[in-house]
């Protein structure tokens, strides 16, 4: 009897494993294997209770989508943080982040409390210029911005429902980015593919302004060329990731050297680009023509 009670409770684990389990289950021997990395960090959260997420739903008077119900439904929250041993120091470097549900709140509800300013007073403007027209405006009557993850200051990721405006009945859910300066980046139309890019990106700082028309800063964009050069080079449309994918057979591994790491444009490279096929003249090529000159302007 105990062995077929482990057995049906065996079966009813993989019953409930969702996809997201897998792809962090797949992450973190990936990240496991990278040069330099230390004190790979998984917090395992318990599940969300069904009446803790209808109460959720009951509150914001909105219906959470079905991938994102399956994710609290295995996990009530997920933080997966990484480090690297940079000059001999350990240094945090990596961070993957989705808010429990007692921290899937609301940032543009229009009941202010305490007075304080809120998102929707910075966002709605009476600026007609072509720069704000071209940003996109949730109208709080007509939208739902949850925070997913505060991206340690740097932005937000928000889970954002807004009602069509042809039909009342119809509302879509989207994630969107929101940056430091209060502009709207759309990111994927479901929080599955938005959890798949992040492990894709293995939750380098900032990686969302990969995907936006602001871009990498140039130090977030060195740690891409360290530990994602492929999904930079994807991200910035410079290369097919089926083509690359196909044609190396062996999976990248990048030597971490902290003195090429953060080299700037200025600076030159102690041995010539491999790509470049110009070379300097030799010694003796230059000292040969240097002779026959001086020897023609003495006769």
């Amino acid at each position: 009897m105990e062995s077929s009670h482990k057995k049906d409770q065996a079966s009813t684990d993989e019953a409930f494993t969702s996809p997201h389990q897998v792809l962090i289950s797949n992450i973190i021997q990936k990240i496991e294997s990278l040069p330099g990395i230390v004190n790979v960090s998984y917090m395992d959260y318990q599940s969300a209770d069904q009446n803790d997420i209808q109460a959720w739903e009951r509150k914001y008077n909105c219906s959470m989508p079905e991938d994102l119900r399956s994710f609290y439904a295995t996990s009530n929250g997920f933080l997966l943080t990484w480090s690297i041993l940079f000059d001999g120091q350990k240094q945090s470097l990596g961070r993957m982040e989705i808010n429990s549900l007692n921290n899937l709140k609301r940032i543009n509800d229009t009941r202010n409390v305490n007075g304080s300013i809120t998102l929707d007073d910075l966002t709605c403007s009476d600026d007609e210029s072509q720069y704000s027209a071209s940003l996109p405006q949730f109208d709080p009557s007509q939208s739902w911005i949850f925070e997913l993850d505060n991206c340690n200051g740097y932005g937000k990721v928000c889970l954002v429902y807004t009602v069509d405006t042809g039909s009342k009945n119809q509302t879509s859910r989207e994630i969107w980015f929101l940056d430091r300066s209060l502009g709207w980046h759309h990111l994927t139309d479901s929080f599955t593919k938005y959890f798949r890019l992040m492990i894709m990106h293995l939750g380098l700082p900032q990686w969302q302004y990969a995907l936006t028309s602001i871009g990498l800063s140039p130090t977030a964009k060195q740690w891409f060329h360290m530990y994602a050069p492929i999904r930079l080079a994807v991200d910035t449309g410079k290369v097919d990731v089926n083509k690359v994918m196909i044609q190396s057979d062996e999976p990248i591994r990048n030597k971490l050297d902290s003195k090429r790491l953060f080299t700037t444009k200025n600076e030159k490279p102690d041995k010539n680009i491999a790509g470049d096929r110009r070379k300097p003249p030799s010694a003796k090529r230059s000292n040969s023509n240097l002779n026959r000159s001086m020897q023609s302007k003495a006769k």
